[in-house]
């Protein structure tokens, strides 16, 4: 489920669920579109911009060599341990850099993103609003869209000020829970909150847990003075308010203090034939903060396993704000993509294909509907033919994978989003925050993976 961002910050994800529509007049080949090249003359500010889609080789280029020292090497460094959630390590960094007062206006900007990202994340909202306001009173040059964004992450963060922060109580054990693929396709399990039980799907790209207005009803969440607004999949914004969940369990591990952003139940409700409706998201926070999740699909099956040993694997996960995204080789290119299992479907969006020509999208003469809370955006759908693509130390070819013409309504979402219907060609798949891996077993049979794939 893509969402807009607050300045590196996602501010809600829900239901990036694509529905087929009406056939198109014409159309054959779509070609890829042309892609700029980014103007920015600082390395240092053009490696910081283009972390923002969560890929971090210039920052990681800039760190290795001995040259990079002073404010811009503390910058540098503080956007690479948050993105690795190391978050000891960025405030160190970032309490260096902001003690040097750095007059580089925009370097200054960035800093405070940075800053405002860990904040959230780490259950300190009223330092995430102040940070939020610093930016706000800097933004009189930037798009309405990123200044709109900055005020909702200030908004909430105030809100949330005088909330404790989100804490695990007990750890998972590793006990199998029910796993399902929904009508659509997304993965729902079940949570616990107070003593009643609730499906949710489980979405990596919410950053922000989701329940309708009905079911934060029933199940006793304590609503929030006040009002505020998400962003959303197709590039709208919802009404939400907020509420807390004193407890909540999901396969074993016992979390207090989950915020959820509590939505009116059309806002969750989408146009699927036979009807379709979302009671409640598990977002990237509850996600993150467990550690690992394995899911078998083959077996219905999710479990919330204990903390792993330090991976030999080099991580492929890394978080701006609060988004996700995964470093994967597509037709032999490396790029990161939005990790999304609130999508069901992986798209790939024109200036990703741009760098590959090889790749050709065949118009499928149809319009595709893509649904998110509060709205549906009709775009052309396309598909690219028998692309490989690599996770880690595994590999598959995809028969049939989606391509987006019109490209994304978030630009720190360029190159496309990793949706369920890739992972679930693979046996498996653990997401694992804590060595920041998404790991994916061996894949699946044709006939086994086109079924799954369904």
């Amino acid at each position: 489920m893509n969402m807009a961002k607050v300045s590196g910050l996602r501010a809600l994800s829900v239901a990036g669920v694509l529905l087929a529509l009406a056939p198109l007049d014409s159309g054959v080949m779509a070609q890829p579109a042309a892609v700029s090249a980014p103007a920015a003359a600082d390395a240092v500010l053009a490696a910081l911009r283009t972390a923002e889609h969560g890929d971090l080789r210039p920052v990681e280029a800039l760190l290795a060599n001995k040259s990079t020292q002073g404010l811009e090497r503390c910058l540098l460094e503080a956007r690479h341990a948050s993105a690795f959630l190391r978050f000891d390590e960025a405030w160190s960094a970032l309490d260096r850099y902001f003690a040097g007062q750095d007059p580089d206006r925009e370097r200054l900007f960035v800093a405070h993103e940075v800053a405002a990202g860990a904040a959230l994340l780490s259950g300190e909202y009223g330092k995430a609003a102040r940070h939020a306001q610093t930016l706000l009173a800097m933004s009189a040059d930037k798009p309405k869209e990123k200044i709109e964004n900055i005020r909702r992450v200030q908004e909430i963060g105030a809100q949330l000020a005088n909330v404790s922060p989100q804490t695990v109580e007990v750890q998972g054990n590793g006990t199998p829970v029910s796993l399902v693929r929904d009508k659509v396709g997304l993965l729902r399990s079940p949570i616990t909150i107070g003593a009643i039980v609730q499906d949710a799907v489980l979405d990596t790209g919410a950053g922000i847990s989701v329940v309708s207005a009905s079911a934060a009803e029933r199940l006793g969440v304590r609503m929030l003075e006040g009002a505020s607004s998400v962003g959303n999949s197709v590039g709208g914004g919802v009404g939400i308010r907020l509420g807390i969940a004193e407890r909540l369990e999901f396969g074993g591990a016992v979390v207090r203090n989950v915020v959820f952003a509590v939505m009116d139940d059309d806002a969750l409700t989408f146009p699927v034939p036979g009807g379709y409706k979302i009671d409640a998201i598990l977002g990237f926070p509850v996600l993150r903060a467990i550690g690992r999740v394995e899911f078998n699909l083959g077996q219905k099956t999710v479990r919330v396993s204990p903390t792993p040993a330090v991976s030999q694997e080099a991580a492929n996960m890394r978080v701006i704000g609060s988004s996700p995204y995964v470093m994967m080789t597509i037709a032999g290119l490396e790029q990161p993509l939005f990790f999304d299992t609130g999508a069901n479907s992986t798209a790939l969006f024109p200036q990703f294909t741009a760098m590959l020509p090889s790749l050709q999208p065949i118009s499928e003469g149809r319009m595709a509907g893509k649904a998110g809370a509060g709205g549906v955006k009709h775009m052309q759908s396309m598909k690219l033919h028998n692309v490989p693509v690599s996770i880690g130390r595994h590999s598959a070819n995809i028969p049939n994978l989606s391509y987006e013409p019109d490209g994304s309504d978030d630009p720190d979402v360029p190159f496309g989003v990793l949706g369920i219907d890739l992972l679930s060609r693979f046996e498996t798949f653990a997401i694992d925050y804590t060595n920041m891996l998404l790991e994916v077993g061996r894949p699946l049979a044709p006939a086994a993976a086109a079924s799954a794939a369904r």
